[in-house]
């Protein structure tokens, strides 16, 4: 459970304005808390995979959650080779309170990046031509649902729809 103090140390660490209820900050904190505890429990990951998981946490998930309660695009900058800026600061007050090891700035600022990147593609399909197009293209927030639908807890589905800001269908 997230006290009212780890939950000021998290905020204070962002330094902005904290957008909405405090408690569903706390919420989407404990939930994230939850799902890692799961599956540590379940020995879901080897260790191979735990730092896929926490790079995710770092790049996707807690940024999400970051610009959901602050209203700010989660982002960064960096001065002299530093990464530095408030979704930085939440990250890393987020991984200190749910206990896991500290990452250096940078560290965050690079799998920022790299969830960054990965929705975007670098290349874009050429048609020659007299060719038609593609006859379809994805529509982001229908892989996105589609990816959450994946997740085999509940619990974890509903927490990454919730730092995505969707509503997953269970059917």
């Amino acid at each position: 459970m997230i006290t009212p103090g780890q939950l000021r140390f998290i905020v204070d660490a962002v330094g902005l304005p904290l957008k909405g209820d405090p408690a569903a900050l706390a919420n989407d904190i404990e939930m994230v808390d939850f799902v890692i505890d799961t599956r540590a429990a379940v020995a879901d990951l080897d260790e191979r995979e735990a730092p896929k998981e926490v790079k995710r946490l770092m790049g996707e998930t807690l940024p999400a959650i970051y610009t959901r309660h602050f209203g700010v695009e989660a982002g960064f900058s960096r001065t002299n080779g530093t990464a530095s800026g408030p979704c930085i600061r939440f990250v890393s007050a987020c991984l200190r309170t749910l206990g896991l090891r500290p990452y250096s700035d940078n560290s965050i600022a690079n799998a920022i990046d790299a969830y960054r990147l990965k929705g975007r593609s670098s290349r874009t399909p050429k048609t020659r031509p007299g060719k038609r197009p593609p006859a379809a293209t994805i529509d982001p927030a229908e892989h996105l649902m589609h990816q959450i639908l994946q997740v085999e807890d509940a619990d974890a589905r509903r927490i990454i729809a919730a730092a995505h800001g969707v509503v997953p269908n269970d059917g």
